[in-house]
């Protein structure tokens, strides 16, 4: 089943539970963590982590030049939910376990049907402007998860993965605002980064089955869903009935042609994946890829996407500009829903 997650279009409100700690509460000492190793950082009380009060221009400008640099990914460390405080966004109807087995982190609903509860659980000793995050998720079908950056009283961004028709691998950012009750609106501003995108070099179909041809290995199975777009667009959702070989599959259909160009994209459920988010002033870029890629770049025009924060939310608002709490983002956690998490980062910027 495909659905799309009500908050994700921004209508109707959903009740949430409390807000953010008090900033007040953070201990002057902080850590800024990155793959999960600490180096201990020494801040006067108020002091930000991070930048503050730039202009949008400004802030546009130095988005597109923070250097890329790739981490090699972590695997192995030892996950510590203790390390996380949980910040509820809605409404909290069932209950989560948390378990934790070498480095895999795991949040399950075990209370009953859900389909409104989401929550962070953020760093305890992490405040951030600017900030890069990665992670790698597992998840079932109808979980959902993310990052939430710069958390603070009832504001948050977050870059999340949503559930769409021929889209299923979709990272959604937006702001979200909460009450202490209600989740009010979400802002999302979808940015088409869709499943995991690789090439075509051609197709042809033969009236009963359609051969497509990728120039390098596309790592599809049979019975993987895939969604052809721009030149192949009319070859449709497809679900792979044979793979010949590294660089080629096939798929039932009565079309008659042949294609050269265009983007096939794996529609993916609840594969593993590894996704990473930076929020630079007023930009966030997000990109995703499977384990066994290569880590893209953030300018890679396939596997990234980049939005705008926008001047004032629907409820009149200012998005969050300044520094808050980084984590992760559990959400539509029913009774047996899970989401897994590994390979946690989280780096400031500046």
């Amino acid at each position: 089943m495909h659905r799309r997650d009500p908050a994700a279009s921004g209508a109707g409100a959903e009740p949430a539970g409390r807000a953010a700690d008090d900033p007040a509460a953070l201990s002057r000492r902080r850590f800024l963590v990155a793959g999960g190793a600490a180096a201990a950082l020494t801040v006067g009380a108020g002091l930000a982590i991070g930048r503050t009060g730039t202009p949008r221009a400004e802030a546009g400008l130095r988005a597109l030049t923070v250097a890329d640099r790739h981490q090699a990914w972590r695997q192995g460390e030892p996950w510590r939910w203790s390390r996380f405080r949980e910040v509820p966004v809605s409404l909290i109807d069932n209950k989560v376990r948390l378990d934790a087995a070498g480095g895999v982190g795991t949040a399950t609903g075990v209370g009953g049907p859900s389909a409104n509860d989401r929550r962070f659980y953020v760093l305890r000793d992490l405040e951030a402007s600017d900030v890069e995050v990665a992670a790698e998720f597992s998840s079932t079908a109808m979980a959902q998860f993310g990052f939430a950056l710069r958390v603070q009283p009832g504001r948050a961004v977050v870059a999340w993965h949503n559930i769409y028709y021929a889209a299923n691998a979709n990272l959604i950012q937006g702001v979200w605002e909460y009450d202490g009750r209600d989740l009010l609106s979400t802002n999302q501003q979808g940015a088409l980064l869709r499943g995991f995108a690789q090439p075509v070099q051609s197709a042809v179909g033969d009236g009963t089955t359609v051969t497509v041809t990728t120039p390098g290995a596309h790592r599809l199975s049979g019975g993987d869903v895939v969604v052809h777009e721009a030149e192949v667009a009319e070859l449709g959702q497809a679900q792979i009935h044979t793979v010949p070989g590294p660089t080629s599959y096939t798929f039932a259909s009565d079309l008659q042609g042949s294609w050269t160009g265009g983007v096939t994209r794996r529609v993916s459920l609840h594969d593993r994946r590894r996704a990473a988010v930076r929020l630079v002033g007023t930009q966030v870029t997000f990109k995703q890829w499977l384990p066994g890629e290569l880590e893209p770049a953030w300018d890679d025009p396939l596997r990234t996407a980049t939005n705008v924060l926008p001047d004032a939310l629907p409820s009149g608002a200012a998005p969050p500009v300044g520094p808050g709490s980084v984590g992760i983002l559990a959400s539509h956690l029913g009774d047996g829903e899970h989401v897994e998490v590994t390979g946690f980062r989280a780096t400031p910027l500046g």
